[in-house]
């Protein structure tokens, strides 16, 4: 599988940010248990949730 430019070989499997700032998990099939719970923690890390209405109405435009 390619995921972009790099080629991901058959016997791993990934995961790229829902918010697709180019973040992508790779991890050998079988191997991890916890990819799910590290993709969590870069989404809190690097996209917080706004803090308020007005964060979210003044800067979701930026975003998007």
């Amino acid at each position: 599988m390619k995921i972009g430019e790099y080629e991901i070989p058959p016997d791993w499997e990934s995961m790229t940010c829902i918010y697709n700032c180019g973040f992508i998990l790779v991890w050998e099939r079988g191997k991890s248990y916890s990819a799910g719970l590290q993709m969590d923690e870069h989404i809190r890390l690097s996209h917080p949730e706004p803090s308020s209405l007005f964060h979210w109405l003044r800067f979701w435009r930026k975003e998007y």
